[in-house]
């Protein structure tokens, strides 16, 4: 058996089928540049000659009563000039060498492939084939996105088998008339360790977010991510749902208000976006929690018809204000230099977006949604994944992520933990511009060199509130996610395998579908 990496011939050679022959003999032709081709080709009869004028052949003919090929004439000197045109490369002969290495880089840019591709091969490869090798490779390694909906099952059972507190909720619905199997609608997951994590030692702060998935069926993946002592991200849940909508968030936060037991709601703090439907389900679900939204939001959807630098410093000098005094101030110069800008603005809640009006309870000052971006941007490239490979990348994804934190805060030699100790600092840096005044107790009147306005400190309180502590961090990470066994060890269940959703069909008029292999084979 030749080497197929660099395959070489020699007259009586075997193959044990005729498939393994024409691959052989094509690598020949790809690896030596030369313009190899098939002229005879049946089931017990192969021939390969040169088209380059050379009189290099291989023939081969297939053995009586066995499947192998054997090599019966052979000429293996060339005398044609190596070419730079290539017959024998295609999309599917690109896709099978290259498949191992796009699956270890699924985000691989095409132009960047299609590089490596010519430098690899020595021959001229048109974009076009270089996306479409990429696609088949893709489609190969991720599964048909139809094909998985039918795993969603077993995958829900494996995990309840692996981490059994965890919940996992797929809703079905009716499919059309004359089909009697049910169609996926939505698919829940929020795994146990991650919620006992979060009642262990994550402060009542949830963001709230969705986002497109890139797959063919366009579905929304709505998550919930909490804010860990060290003001990091800490995912909660996740779900697959067919448009974000008050349906389909409320469904969300239902399922989400059950797994964390929110008896008190008006302890948490949710911050979103204003995504379609999320508002109208927090107050229907979680009326009483607190309700923020993302001020960088608000500053985008501001600029669109008020801009101006003093306009942007003011909002956010507004937003940042700690007390109403300040926020005033800020508001009042807003409203003489940009009336219609303050009238904008005045109409929000304050409570939803200055600092001034934020309840204490969860302990924190944050009015971004930062979170859920890092959230977002973690998970970016497993968005055009069919469903069960997505929800396995993103449970890997948050099981790394818990290790690496758990590994590097266990090797910190600190009390409390390091965002928290540099906000801390910069409270130092201020305090040291402000002049003291003790009462002789454990309150001071302090006086701000900047502004001059005075306010009262009490330190009978602590200067930073234990859930920043190491100790607090240690213990909402030491919940770690088990790993699950591969698809070929889960087990069977009784449930009827559903079908996969309907594309969907966006309101409006049709968006014109881009020719985009059309116009690479043009610019070739």
């Amino acid at each position: 058996m030749t080497d197929m990496g660099n395959p070489q011939f020699e007259l009586g050679m075997l193959f044990s089928s005729g498939t393994i022959f024409r691959a052989a003999v094509r690598k020949h032709a790809i690896v030596q540049q030369r313009p190899i081709r098939l002229k005879k080709n049946l089931a017990n009869k192969i021939k390969w000659i040169c088209s380059g004028g050379c009189e290099w052949k291989c023939y081969g003919i297939k053995q009586q009563r066995l499947e192998s090929i054997q090599i019966k004439t052979f000429l293996g000197q060339h005398t044609c000039n190596p070419t730079w045109e290539q017959k024998c490369v295609n999309s599917t002969w690109i896709t099978a060498e290259y498949e191992d290495e796009i699956r270890m880089n699924p985000t691989w840019p095409t132009q960047a492939f299609h590089s490596r591709v010519v430098n690899d091969l020595k021959c001229k490869i048109s974009l076009a084939m270089i996306y479409r090798a990429l696609k088949k490779a893709k489609d190969n390694i991720l599964g048909k996105h139809e094909m998985e909906y039918a795993k969603v099952f077993a995958y829900a059972n494996e995990i309840k088998k692996q981490m059994p507190t965890s919940t996992v909720k797929i809703m079905s619905e009716q499919a059309e008339p004359g089909v009697t199997d049910m169609r996926f609608k939505r698919f829940y997951v929020c795994l146990g360790p991650l919620k006992e994590g979060f009642l262990d030692g994550c402060r009542p702060l949830i963001g709230l977010d969705g986002c497109h998935l890139k797959g063919p069926l366009d579905d929304i993946l709505l998550t919930a991510v909490a804010t860990d002592p060290n003001d990091g991200m800490y995912p909660l849940a996740w779900a697959q749902v067919e448009a974000e909508n008050n349906d389909s968030w409320e469904w969300f936060i239902r399922l989400l208000k059950d797994d964390l037991r929110m008896e008190n709601e008006g302890s948490y703090t949710f911050i979103s976006d204003r995504q379609k439907g999320l508002v109208n389900a927090l107050e229907s679900q979680v009326s009483a929690a607190e309700h923020r939204f993302c001020v960088m939001h608000q500053y985008k959807n501001l600029w669109k018809e008020h801009k101006g630098i003093g306009v942007r410093r003011l909002l956010w000098s507004a937003a940042k204000s700690t007390t109403d005094y300040h926020h005033n101030m800020n508001m009042g110069a807003l409203k003489k230099l940009a009336p219609r800008a303050y009238e904008w603005l005045a109409a929000k809640p304050k409570s939803q977006w200055t600092r001034s009006a934020f309840r204490e309870v969860c302990k924190s000052d944050m009015f971004f949604n930062n979170n859920c971006e890092v959230f977002n941007h973690a998970i970016n490239k497993f968005r055009d994944m069919s469903i069960v490979t997505m929800m396995k990348s993103i449970q890997i994804t948050c099981m790394e992520r818990i290790c690496k934190r758990l590994t590097r805060m266990e090797q910190k030699d600190t009390v409390f933990c390091n965002k928290p100790l540099k906000k801390l600092q910069r409270s130092m840096e201020m305090a040291a511009r402000a002049r003291p005044s003790w009462n002789g107790g454990s309150k001071y009147l302090v006086t701000m060199t900047e502004g001059g306005h005075q306010i009262v400190c009490d330190l009978q309180n602590h200067y930073m509130h234990e859930c920043h502590k190491k100790e607090w961090y240690l213990r909402v990470y030491s919940h770690i996610l088990e790993p699950l066994n591969g698809e070929e060890f889960w087990e069977e269940t009784n449930e009827t395998p559903i079908l996969p959703p309907l594309p969907r069909i966006a309101p409006g008029r049709p968006k014109k579908k881009g020719t985009k292999l059309m116009t690479l084979s043009k610019q070739e």
